[in-house]
């Protein structure tokens, strides 16, 4: 039987946390389907390593809230004020926010 691959989701990739996730989803070999990166609108379009090929990061904006529907977990790291804006519309999709 083979196990569950989630679609996972870094919010703050760009930033030492989001970096931090990334490299431990890496290192536990996380069964993952499909990742997304978001990032602020400085960060966008840069590319980060996940299992030697590059992501693009995407900027996080309210257009883009329908991206999680097909996310499973978003893993969160962009401060108190961005989580707290950001959780009920992600959740709201279906998406767990860690």
């Amino acid at each position: 039987m083979n196990p569950k691959k989630w679609n996972i989701a870094i919010l703050g990739a760009t930033g030492a946390v989001g970096e931090e996730m990334l490299s431990i989803l890496e290192e536990r070999d996380f069964p993952i389907h499909h990742l997304t990166l978001y990032a602020s609108q400085d960060s966008e379009n840069l590319s980060l390593k996940f299992r030697d090929k590059p992501i693009r990061v995407k900027q996080l904006s309210e257009e883009i809230m329908d991206d999680f529907k097909s996310i499973d977990i978003a893993l969160m790291s962009m401060g108190n004020e961005l989580s707290r804006y950001y959780t009920p519309l992600i959740t709201k999709r279906g998406t767990v926010c860690i």
